[in-house]
Formats: C-alpha cells, sequence, structure tokens
C-alpha cells in the first residue's frame, strides 16, 4: 500500500505549548512537595533571622549522642542507604540543641515504610545515650501512624503543648509540618529547648493537592515531550538530507543546552547554596566553583533529545526506505485494528521492568541511567513513527476514549495501592516487575488519550500558536531559573503556602515572558543562543 502524505495539522502545536506551560506548574509545586529541591517551602524560613540566631545560641551542654552503640543498634544503622546513615551520624555528632533536617531524612517526613525505619533507628540511637524520645506530628491520625510505623512514642504538637510543664529533658522529633507557621515554628523552639529538650525537626509543610498534582503530571508529560520531540524530527528530517539533519539538531540543541549550562543553570546551583544560611559569597564570587558543582537540571532534556536525535537517525533513515516503508504500512494498517494501538506501549513497560529495578528514576545524567533513556527514546521513536503515516491518526481518533479510560482506571488503581502502602519496593522481585511494567503501559494510554482528544478539540490555527509555539522552547530553557530565583524570596513571606504558590507562578511567568521579549526574540544573535530560526 502507498502511504498518504500526512496532513497539516495543528494539535501537536497546542500540545507543545500547553505542555510547557504544564511544565511551570509543576516546577512552581516542586517548591511545595515532599522531594528535594533546590529552593523548598518551609515555615521556618519566614522566621529565618531569628530562628537561626537561635539554632546558634543553643547549644547543649551534654556531649554528642552516644557512638558506642549495641550490635543490633548497629545492624540497623547500617541497613540503612548510605546517605541515611551519614544524615543520622552527622545528627548525632552535633552539639547544636535545635537540629533542622528538613529534606535529608527520605527528603521529607512522609509516612510510609522506610521514612519511618529511618526515624526508628534515629530512635534507637538516641535511647542508646539513655536518653526519652517523644515524636511530634500534625493531628492524631499520623501520630497513631508514626507511632507504629517506628515504635517512637508519639502525640500531636497541639497535645503536647498543653502539658504545664512541659517535660524535661527528652528529644523531640519533630514533623515540620506540625509546625503551622514561622511565629509558632520560633516560638515552639523557644519553649521546648528552656525546657532543656533537645528539637529535630524534620521534613516541611506538606501540600495533599500539590502532591496529588505532580504525581497526576508525572505519569505523562515528561513521555509525551518526547513524543512531540520525536514527531517534530520527522518533519525535520523530511525536508533535509541526513547530514543537513545532524547540522540542523546541532544548531537547534547542543548550542542552547551549551548557553544554558554556562549562563541560565548557574543561578540555580547559586540559590540553591544560599539555603544554607552560612553562606555568604556574592554570584560572582560564586560563579568559579559553579563547575565544582556542576548540573544541566532541567537542560537535561535538551541533552537526551540530542543523542536521541542522533543515535535514532539510521533507523529513521531506514524507515524511509522501500522495505521500511513496508514495515510502516504493516504496523499501521494493524493499528487499526480495535486496540492494537494500545500494544505499542508494550515496549515502554517491557523497559521499565527490566530497567527501572537497577537504575530507578530521576538520576539524568545520560551516562549511568538506562532506564530513562531507553523509556523516552522509545517514546521518541514512537512519536516519530506515528507521524509516517496518517492511518495511525486514524487509530488514534477511533481508540482515544477508550485509552484514555483504561488510564485514568490504572491511575486510580495505583495511586491507591500507593496510598495504602502497597506497592512492592523496587528491585527484581515478580511483584514490583509487575507493577512497573503496568507504569510504562499506562504512560502510552495516557498519550494516546492525550493526543487523541487534542486532535479532536485543538486542531485549529490563531495567531496566538504562532506566538506561543514559536516561544514554548526558549520559555522552557529560561523557566526553572527564574522559579527558584523568585522561590527563595517569596518562600520567605509570611501568606500561607496558596499565596506563595500564586505569587511564584504568577512573577516567574511574567518575569519569563519578559525575558524572552526583551532579551531572546529580537535579535538574531541571541534567536541563535536559543535554539531559534532567524527572523
Amino acid at each position: 500500500m502507498v502511504t498518504a502524505k500526512p496532513e497539516r495539522r495543528y494539535d501537536l502545536d497546542w500540545l507543545k505549548v500547553i505542555t510547557t506551560l504544564l511544565v511551570f506548574f509543576f516546577h512552581v509545586s516542586r517548591v511545595f512537595d515532599t522531594e528535594g529541591w533546590s529552593v523548598k517551602n518551609d515555615y521556618l524560613l519566614e522566621r529565618e533571622g531569628s530562628v537561626y540566631a537561635l539554632v546558634k545560641s543553643k547549644q547543649h551542654t551534654q556531649p554528642p549522642l552516644n557512638h558506642d552503640l549495641p550490635p543490633a543498634t548497629m545492624e540497623a544503622l547500617h541497613s540503612l542507604p548510605q546517605h541515611e546513615q551519614e544524615v543520622i551520624q552527622a545528627l548525632t555528632k552535633s552539639q547544636d540543641q535545635i537540629l533542622l533536617a528538613p529534606s535529608d531524612i527520605q527528603n521529607s517526613l512522609i509516612y510510609n515504610t522506610q521514612p519511618l525505619q529511618t526515624v526508628g533507628v534515629l530512635a534507637k540511637v538516641i535511647q542508646a545515650s539513655s536518653k526519652n524520645v517523644r515524636a511530634l506530628l500534625p493531628d492524631e491520625s499520623k501520630a497513631r501512624n508514626f507511632a507504629e510505623g517506628s515504635q517512637v512514642t508519639s502525640q500531636t504538637l497541639t497535645s503536647y503543648l498543653a502539658a504545664q510543664p512541659l517535660p524535661r529533658e527528652e528529644f523531640l522529633i519533630v514533623d515540620g509540618a506540625a509546625l503551622g507557621s514561622g511565629e509558632q515554628g520560633q516560638a515552639f523552639l523557644e519553649r521546648a529547648t528552656g525546657s532543656a529538650n533537645r528539637v529535630l525537626v524534620i521534613g516541611r509543610p506538606v501540600f495533599f493537592p500539590i502532591e496529588l498534582f505532580i504525581s497526576f503530571l508525572n505519569q505523562w508529560f515528561m513521555p509525551l515531550f518526547f513524543f512531540i520531540s520525536g514527531a517534530g524530527t520527522y518533519f525535520a528530517l523530511n525536508r533535509r538530507s541526513a547530514s543537513q539533519y545532524v547540522r540542523e539538531r546541532f544548531t537547534r540543541l547542543f548550542v542552547p543546552l551549551l548557553f544554558g549550562c554556562l549562563v541560565v543553570v548557574p543561578p540555580q546551583v547559586y540559590y540553591e547554596l544560599r539555603s544554607d544560611p552560612t553562606y555568604r559569597s556574592s554570584y560572582l564570587q560564586f560563579y568559579p566553583s559553579f563547575f565544582s558543582h556542576f548540573t544541566w537540571a532541567h537542560l537535561w532534556f535538551i541533552i537526551y533529545l540530542f543523542v536521541f536525535s542522533v543515535i535514532a537517525l539510521p533507523l529513521f533513515v531506514y524507515l524511509k526506505t522501500p522495505s521500511g516503508k513496508k514495515i510502516v504500512d504493516w504496523i499501521a494498517d494493524f493499528c487499526l485494528l480495535p486496540g492494537a494501538i494500545f500494544l505499542l506501549g508494550i515496549p515502554m513497560g517491557l523497559i521499565e521492568a527490566a530497567l527501572r529495578g537497577k537504575w530507578g528514576f530521576g538520576n539524568y545524567n545520560l551516562i549511568d541511567d538506562w532506564s530513562d533513556v531507553c523509556y523516552y527514546l522509545a517514546f521518541f521513536i514512537v512519536g516519530y513513527l506515528l507521524s509516517m503515516d496518517p492511518r495511525f491518526g486514524k487509530a488514534v481518533d477511533q481508540q482515544w476514549k477508550m485509552a484514555l479510560g483504561l488510564a485514568i482506571t490504572l491511575m486510580i488503581v495505583m495511586f491507591t495501592a500507593s496510598f495504602l502502602g502497597f506497592v512492592p519496593p523496587r528491585g527484581y522481585s515478580l511483584s514490583y516487575m509487575g507493577f512497573i511494567f503496568v507504569h510504562g503501559v499506562r504512560a502510552w494510554l495516557w498519550i494516546v488519550g492525550i493526543l487523541g482528544l487534542a486532535r479532536s478539540r485543538f486542531n485549529f490555527k490563531i495567531p496566538f500558536l504562532t506566538y506561543a509555539s514559536e516561544a514554548a522552547y526558549p520559555l522552557y530553557i529560561l523557566h526553572q531559573s527564574v522559579i527558584i530565583a523568585v522561590a527563595f524570596y517569596v518562600v520567605r513571606w509570611s501568606v500561607g503556602a496558596q499565596g506563595k504558590f500564586l505569587a511564584i507562578l504568577t512573577i516567574a511567568l511574567v518575569v519569563t515572558i519578559a525575558l524572552y521579549e526583551l532579551f531572546v526574540r529580537r535579535t538574531n544573535f541571541t534567536r541563535f543562543l536559543f535554539g531559534m530560526k532567524n527572523l
């Protein structure tokens, strides 16, 4: 069968714009979730100066916690991940009466098995020095869960503060989310240390809607980015020879990556270092040391895309040959069968089952990140493939509603399992491999569902789309550094989490667009640095 020429559609342009905007929401949300990041919301930051002065002034008169630990405690300590061993050992050596570990033990204080195991080991270390341990939590339910999971005496912060007088000479492990504001946090620390207690604050306030939003996006939005990029690669290669295509990819991807790593990313590292109140260097003093803290941060997407564009080129060239077109014809006809297009998600599931157990999530270092490399490469290749023949679009149009329904069903089941603590630990058990296989297939179902929704609702062109589609790539390059810089100051405001979220989102979006308008799009030189076409 002779393949028809694909029509010019605008749904992928809209998806690119919408997904770029969602990235803004996603990275602003990262300021408020439980995972570690460059800048995090923390009630104590609202009183940073006075709280830090309090920490420095409160040195305990007793020696550090005993390191001559019983064998059972040592065995439990060594069973923890290396990072958590180091955190606990650092805490036990401190003379500070107030210890702050807001993002070190499991990134935050969340109520599932492994974080509570870590806290339980910490409690054993403390008890080995003949100290009573008490945990203070935001509410009764969390106090019960904490007591059961860590075997530590637990109660709410409110009930603890109601005691007159406060218990003396205890070691208090406090969930940072229990401190409702910077003012309340400072008042609690002053009162607790006044009773000769040592205080360890772990974690930060957790906002469940934001956690849910991030978990929802994490299912599909980076796979969608790579799928869209694969589709764009088809149209780029269709107009160029292989050598012209490689030169175009170098200009559009590698040049912005290099510029971004040298200019755009360093402020992120600088503000992360400034989160330590003792860090006093100016930005100019910091910059020469950037390469000792080097990261490509969110630009990992660009280097991965550049590598994918090069290593997949032989396959893409082959698919344009007569024998390659026969394969595309067969797959396109097959995908028209009911449910057949869903089977394209099987490779994603197999990649997850084979590689995720060893390499995990979110390394993004390219060299030792085979799970993400292979996973996202699969979406990139399928994005290219589905752009080659309009029959794939027809298959999506026919089956996207079922795909969306299946994706939502799997999301509910898997989110419920995670919430109830039924997700097996990462590794190569049959249960984990089965779970993560479904994780990969679910992502593909989301792509089919979202693509079909876009094809049915967003296949139109307006002047805004032309502007926004061109702006999406440079806005992506700029956005994270702006968000982190803005968030560094806004999280210190006493306006509540919702007010901070809206302020960071609004200010960062306005500043990023202003930078694009004033410094990127108006000259050919800056357009070149950001991978844009000349005026």
